[in-house]
């Protein structure tokens, strides 16, 4: 069954695509922070490429895993024939933007838990949900099913594998200021952190950036022999020969 949230007034009877299509964008958003009260909800899309309501894309603030499964149930509730396919994704998101959606699919969900089907969908103007020979009883039949992936950050992740925000803005003014080819950054271009970054990183991550990277394999590598004296005073089951071979393989300079 469907989870019905929005008020009557949000119920849409015209099937003509675009204007649904308008009417989604005005008033989907609306509907899932007050109707639904998720007030996380960021913004809504409708990719066009799409048939502008097959899909939806909802972006919401981080952190809220939680709210995402409240925000695709209620958008699943909309009207009985729109989306088929509806994603959360978090606000680093571009919901516009298709390689964005699908970086997120691809590295944030996992298919076991992540997404669920839920029954009683119409076909609308779907074909797919309206096979050869089984006449009009199949767009009232309810059915079919739309399916809800949560492709929101569940935990902390490493940073955005890309130089931070500060140093790419810097590299676009030389870039501009050589008079080269107009650029047109597609999110994500610039690295971010997303939750799972220490301090020790964020230092070690400096000394890389003013070229002084050998500064951490040389506290490494006292790591590592502090580490293997330790084992070798603490381990009486090794033999004096292959003692005296490890110290002299990894702690002598």
């Amino acid at each position: 069954m469907m989870y019905p949230c929005f008020s009557p007034h949000v119920k849409i009877a015209s099937q003509n695509r675009q204007h649904l299509r308008t009417r989604a964008l005005l008033i989907m958003p609306h509907g899932l922070k007050q109707d639904c009260n998720i007030p996380f909800v960021t913004n809504v899309a409708l990719p066009e490429h799409c048939g502008s309501q097959e899909m939806v894309v909802i972006q919401m603030q981080k952190g809220h895993s939680v709210e995402a499964w409240r925000a695709l149930l209620g958008a699943a509730s909309f009207t009985s024939s729109f989306s088929k396919v509806i994603i959360a994704v978090d606000d680093d998101i571009d919901p516009s933007d298709a390689e964005s959606v699908n970086w997120a699919m691809a590295f944030r969900m996992q298919p076991h838990k992540d997404i669920h089907v839920v029954p009683g969908r119409l076909p609308g103007l779907d074909p797919s949900g309206l096979p050869p020979g089984r006449g009009e009883e199949s767009r009232v039949a309810g059915d079919l099913g739309a399916l809800l992936i949560n492709a929101t950050l569940k935990f902390g992740f490493p940073p955005v594998s890309l130089p931070r925000k500060d140093l790419m803005e810097n590299a676009r003014k030389i870039w501009e200021e050589l008079g080269l080819p107009g650029l047109s950054p597609k999110i994500p271009w610039f690295g971010y952190e997303l939750g799972q970054w220490s301090e020790e990183n964020r230092t070690e991550a400096e000394l890389a950036l003013k070229g002084e990277h050998y500064k951490t394999g040389d506290k490494l590598e006292k790591e590592r022999r502090k580490v293997l004296i330790s084992n070798l005073h603490t381990t009486g089951s090794l033999g004096l020969k292959t003692s005296l071979h490890l110290m002299a393989t990894f702690c002598l300079p």
